[in-house]
């Protein structure tokens, strides 16, 4: 998956876009990718417009908020930690006005009731109701629907529950993954495993949920474990056929259907969406049927790969907190560094066929990670200039008689150094983009813009939006409320119900989807796919680009199904 992304970031800077529209950017990314393209985006002068669940990412390379809400869009100036904390201000400001009018409301509709039939007090009673007519109507603010996540509780176990014992493992003419795991996880481990894509992380969760056996050491298991699992590919396993209370009662027969139901309602599915074919919901909505089987199961370890992908940043932000109070073990393998860092205590980092424990968060593994490296590369310079400093010596002797022993002395010193090889950092991405031309203020412009569909209620009305060279503007608020079809507004693939939107002339926009990676052709490579959008391209310039993204080796020739 991440490779299959990385070519279609890789066709989107080949437009040379002004803007940037990027729908869930970070599915399917490993974590250092996302790094990168974070890093990247923080120094790419450019127009963006980004859908995304990931904070860090939001926090990192957005600057201003639009807030889908109840039929309206509110723009927020600042990252998204700036907008929640601005968000959270209103709520409490708006609720205490409302409190104050509703509070004034009820003493006047008091004296009125309580001088109703008093002739004497008749004029004051009508100017208490003419007064209430007049008092402002001040609804109090409603936060985002919530998600309140509930995992029944399991049974206790004693302690380790699970534990991996020099374990190695590789497939079948292929070099070892790792070797020598030493691993044990009791009731409240927090462990997250980190390192690019395709070093190993998903392997060893097979290995602790059994579907893998090791190539040496062994597993050990507690008889009594149960153990729940959410994939990035979770979702393609549901029968898109059935509704999630029918899948259930297929997995679970004889479960009261209302029970079902309240668990489903844990997760905001349990009205009409719990009785909706599976097959019409949002990616969103599917999760949280897969989560929601999970947490059916009671179990003592969550197995999560990737389990932010799809959600909505709500539901992300509810699913944290909810970890954060969950006393089990978990087992992480997530792109999101706010998620690692909110959920996870304990670091298990992938390289060059070893996995090293750090203890802290994500945040705290990237420092402890930064100065081993720096650590190491001084030492190796140390090592390297004593040799180079005894060969020189050797080299300048070497016909010297007098002082042949003296080389002699320093060539058995040379063999003896320790050999300290610099860590390297775990391979980077460099992306680049080419620079598009400028254009003149404002590129684009939704002017009093309203959409629905057919039928259906508006979505948004009289939104009003500009973008110049240099905006960079996050889409936040639930799924299905209109974020994605802003995008497509933007694009010019839906027209506005009402209002205008307008495109400056020579505007060029590069658009990433959470689903672009479903429309590659997987029966061609990445070279040949760029070859049949762009012919007569030197083959050797497409490959240069695609190593922008690490993609320029062996992997630009094979085919896309393969990666």
């Amino acid at each position: 998956g991440g490779q299959k992304s990385r070519i279609a970031f890789a066709q989107i800077m080949w437009q040379k876009p002004h803007v940037l529209l990027l729908d869930e950017p970070t599915n399917h990314l490993d974590l250092h990718a996302v790094l990168w393209l974070e890093e990247y985006l923080q120094g790419w002068g450019k127009s963006l417009v980004v859908v995304s669940h990931a904070r860090s990412f939001l926090n990192s390379v957005c600057t201003d908020m639009l807030h889908f809400y109840d039929g309206t869009i509110t723009r927020y100036k600042g990252d998204y930690d700036t907008f929640e904390t601005t968000r959270s201000d209103q709520l409490k400001q708006q609720g205490r006005a409302s409190e104050r009018v509703e509070a004034q409301r009820a003493h006047m509709q008091a004296f009125v009731d309580k001088n109703r039939g008093n002739a004497s007090k008749a004029s004051m009673a009508q100017s208490r109701l003419k007064a209430m007519s007049r008092l402002e109507v001040v609804a109090a603010i409603m936060d985002d629907p919530s998600l309140h996540f509930g995992f029944p509780e399991p049974e206790p176990l004693p302690t380790p529950i699970l534990q991996l014992v020099d374990v190695g493992f590789n497939y079948p003419g292929k070099p070892a993954l790792f070797q020598h795991v030493e691993l044990g996880l009791d009731m409240e481990s927090r462990v997250a495993l980190v390192g690019p894509n395709g070093i190993g992380k998903s392997t060893l969760l097979k290995l602790i949920l059994g579907e893998l056996e090791p190539s040496s050491g062994e597993v050990k298991r507690h008889g009594r474990l149960r153990m729940g699992r959410f994939t990035q590919h979770h979702v393609d396993q549901l029968d898109l056929g059935k509704s999630a209370l029918d899948s259930f009662l297929a997995m679970y027969p004889g479960t009261p259907p209302l029970e079902i139901r309240k668990h489903l309602g844990t997760m905001g599915m349990g009205g009409p969406e719990a009785l909706q074919k599976m097959g019409t919901l949002s990616g969103g909505q599917k999760s949280r049927i897969a989560f929601a089987q999970i947490m059916w199961q009671k179990p003592h370890v969550l197995l999560l790969d990737e389990p932010t992908n799809h959600l909505d940043l709500h539901a992300v932000l509810w699913l944290e907190e909810y970890l954060q109070g969950w006393g089990k073990s978990l087992v992480v393998v997530s792109h999101a560094r706010s998620f690692l860092n909110s959920v996870c205590t304990d670091m298990l980092h992938f390289y060059d066929g070893t996995i090293t424990r750090y203890k802290g968060d994500y945040d705290t593994f990237e420092t402890t990670r930064s100065d081993q490296l720096k650590q190491q590369g001084r030492a190796s310079e140390r090592v390297e200039a004593q040799r180079a400093h005894m060969q020189a010596f050797v080299d300048k002797n070497r016909g010297n008689a007098s002082k042949a022993s003296m080389a002699q002395s320093r060539l058995k010193a040379m063999s003896r150094l320790e050999v300290v090889a610099a860590i390297m950092d775990d391979p980077s991405l460099h992306f680049g983009f080419p620079e598009p031309e400028p254009l003149p203020t404002p590129i684009l412009q939704l002017v009093d813009v309203g959409f629905n569909y057919p039928g259906k209620p508006a979505l948004f009305q009289h939104v009003e939006l500009g973008l110049d060279m240099e905006s960079r503007v996050a889409l936040v608020g639930p799924n299905g409320i209109g974020k994605s079809t802003l995008l497509k507004l933007i694009l010019g693939e839906l027209e506005p119900s009402s209002g205008e939107v307008k495109r400056h002339g020579r505007l060029r926009m590069g658009r990433f989807t959470q689903h672009h990676v479903d429309q590659l052709d997987l029966g061609k490579s990445a070279l040949d796919s760029f070859l049949a959008m762009y012919p007569g391209t030197p083959p050797l310039e497409i490959r240069k680009h695609l190593g922008t993204m690490g993609m320029g080796g062996p992997e630009a020739l094979q085919k896309m199904g393969t990666l």
